[in-house]
C-alpha cells in the first residue's frame, strides 16, 4: 500500500486497518510505517519482521551502517490503553526500542506516565502526530535531517506533535546560535539533548554543540552545557559539522582547523554541503599537509553557470582543487595516485615551456629526454639560467623535459614528473597544502597570468583570517 502525499499518516493507518484480510491488514500497516521511518531521512536500513503487536518480538527493526549507531527494535502499537503500553515498556521491551502508536497519544491522563517511563528506559515512542511532525523536520534543508536523525537514532520519551516540533525548534535554534556564541539558544539545546535523548546521542548533539561554539571563537569554559575538553574531532564529528548547517565565516572554519587532520576530511569522501568543505580547506591551507599531488588537464572544461572558478571538492579518497582547465587530486600516500598516473601517461614539455611556467617557482635539477636516452641538467635556477634551452637541445632536438626537481619556499624539495602528471614530496617531507597546491598547479598546467594570479589568491590564506601559530596535526 502507499500513501497519497497529502494523505495524513493517520488517515494511512487507518485505511490500512481496514483491510479486507489480517495479511492485508499488517502488510498495510508495515508499509505506511515503513515509508514514514524512510520519510525521516535518518539512513536507516529498516527490515520488518513476521510478527504483530508482540508483546516482545518486534514488527521491525532499525540498524545503520557499519555498526556506526546502535540498532532499534520497533513495536507497534495500538493506541487504546496507555498504561497497557507503559507496563509493556517498563517490563517487556528491551531498552532503547522504539514504539510507535497507531493513534494519537497526545494530552491524555496516562500521557505524562508514559513519556516518563520511556526516558527512563532510553525508550522513543512516536504517535502519528510526532511521526509527521518530524518528517517536516527533515524537509527543512538547512540542517539535512539532523533532528529527525538523531531522533530516529537516540530519541526517548513520549514525542507527540508538541513535544517534537518543540525539539526541532529548540535544536535548530541552538545550533544556529552555537555558531555565534548565544549562550541562551545553545544551552537550551543541550538542555534538550541530555533530557530528551539516551546518552550516545546526547553526548553527540552536545559535541556538536560544543564544535560550533568553540569554532565561533567563544571560550569552552563559557559553553553552556557538558564541556568534554579531550573530545577530537574525528571523521565522523566531521561530518556531522559539514553537514548540518551551512556556514560562510571563514574564521569559524579557522577556529576549527587546528583540531582537525587532513587525513579525516578525506576519509570523508562526500558532504552535504560542499561549500563548507571548501571554506573549512581554504581557511587550513597553511595547515593541512599534503604529500603527493595527480594533475589533469581538462581543456574545453565548461564550467557551470554560477560556479566558482576554482573550488576544493572530495573525490573518493582524494582532495581535489577544480580549476578552470584543469583538476588537481591531492593525497597523503603516494599509491593513492599511482594508478592515476599510470593509467593517464603524458610527454614531457619543452624547455620553453619550462621556463614559462617556472617563473613561479625555483628549479635545482631537471631530467630531458628523447626517447632513447636522458641527461640531467643541475643548477641553482634551472629556469633562469641561460645554459638550460642551449644544452636541452645540444642533447637532442628532440628533448622534452620529462622531470625537474623544484623547491618550495620552506625549503621543501618536490619532483615534478611531466610524463605522469605528478608532484610528490620528497622523502618524509610532507608541506602544507597551500604551498604545495601552488607549486604543482603552476608546474603541469599551463596557465595564463590571470589564472596564476586567481590561484595565488584562492591558495592564500583570506585576508578576514586571524591566523596563529600552525598546529600541525598531520604529522603520522
Amino acid at each position: 500500500m502507499s500513501t497519497e502525499v497529502n494523505e495524513t499518516l493517520q488517515g494511512a493507518l487507518s485505511l490500512a486497518l481496514a483491510g479486507a484480510t489480517s495479511f492485508d491488514t499488517i502488510s498495510g500497516v508495515k508499509n505506511v510505517i515503513t515509508s514514514h521511518f524512510r520519510g525521516l531521512k535518518s539512513g536507516a536500513a529498516i527490515r520488518t519482521t513476521d510478527f504483530f503487536n508482540h508483546s516482545f518480538a518486534p514488527d521491525l527493526t532499525l540498524s545503520w551502517p557499519n555498526g556506526t549507531e546502535p540498532s532499534r527494535q520497533v513495536f507497534l502499537r495500538f493506541a487504546d490503553n496507555l498504561n497497557v503500553i507503559s507496563a509493556n515498556v517498563q517490563e517487556d521491551l528491551p531498552t532503547g526500542s522504539v514504539v510507535v502508536g497507531l493513534g494519537s497519544m497526545a494530552q491524555r491522563e496516562e500521557s505524562a506516565q508514559l513519556s516518563g517511563v520511556s526516558r527512563e528506559r532510553d525508550t522513543l515512542v512516536l504517535d502519528p502526530g510526532g511521526f509527521e511532525a518530524l518528517e517536516a523536520s527533515a524537509r527543512v534543508e538547512k540542517f539535512d535531517a539532523l533532528v529527525p536523525t538523531a531522533v530516529a537514532k537516540g530519541g526517548r520519551g513520549l514525542f507527540d506533535t508538541e513535544k517534537a516540533e518543540a525539539v526541532a525548534t529548540t535544536l535548530h535554534s541552538g545550533i544556529q546560535g552555537a555558531t555565534r556564541a548565544d549562550a541562551q539558544e545553545t544551552g537550551a539545546a543541550a538542555s534538550v539533548s541530555e533530557s530528551d535523548f539516551a546518552p550516545i546521542q546526547a553526548n553527540a548533539l552536545e559535541y556538536l554543540l560544543q564544535s560550533l561554539w568553540l569554532g565561533s571563537g567563544a571560550s569552552g569554559s563559557d559553553f553552556p552545557g557538558t564541556f568534554s575538553p579531550k573530545n577530537r574531532i574525528g571523521p565522523k564529528e566531521l561530518q556531522l559539522l559539514l553537514d548540518t548547517v551551512e556556514i560562510d565565516d571563514l574564521q569559524f572554519w579557522r577556529n576549527l582547523g587546528k583540531d582537525i587532520a587532513l587525513r579525516d576530511v578525506i576519509e570523508l569522501g562526500s558532504v552535504k554541503f560542499p561549500s563548507n568543505l571548501s571554506r573549512l580547506v581554504r581557511a587550513n591551507t597553511d595547515r593541512f599537509l599534503v604529500k603527493v599531488a595527480w594533475i589533469r588537464s581538462e581543456l574545453g572544461k565548461i564550467t557551470p553557470p554560477g560556479a566558482p572558478a576554482l573550488e576544493w571538492v572530495l573525490e573518493d579518497d582524494l582532495l581535489r582543487l577544480d580549476g578552470p582547465h584543469y583538476s588537481a587530486h591531492f593525497a597523503r600516500k603516494k599509491n593513492r595516485v599511482e594508478r592515476l598516473a599510470h593509467a593517464n601517461p603524458r610527454d614531457g614539455i619543452s624547455p620553453e615551456t619550462l621556463v614559462e611556467r617556472g617563473e613561479g617557482f625555483s628549479v635545482q635539477e631537471i631530467t630531458a629526454a628523447d626517447g632513447s636516452s636522458r641527461v640531467v641538467f643541475s643548477a641553482d635556477d634551472v629556469v633562469r639560467d641561460r645554459r638550460t634551452e642551449k644544452l636541452a637541445r645540444e642533447f637532442s632536438l628532440e628533448a622534452k623535459i620529462a622531470r625537474a626537481r623544484a623547491s618550495l619556499g620552506s625549503g621543501t624539495h618536490v619532483n615534478i614528473d611531466f610524463e605522469r602528471s605528478t608532484a610528490i614530496a620528497v622523502t618524509s617531507s610532507t608541506p602544507p597544502l597551500g604551498d604545495f597546491a601552488s607549486i604543482s598547479v603552476q608546474a603541469l598546467v599551463d596557465l595564463q597570468p590571470a589564472d596564476r594570479t586567481a590561484l595565488a589568491e584562492f591558495l592564500a590564506l583570506p585576508a578576514e583570517i586571524v591566523t596563529e601559530a600552525p598546529t600541525l596535526l598531520d604529522l603520522d
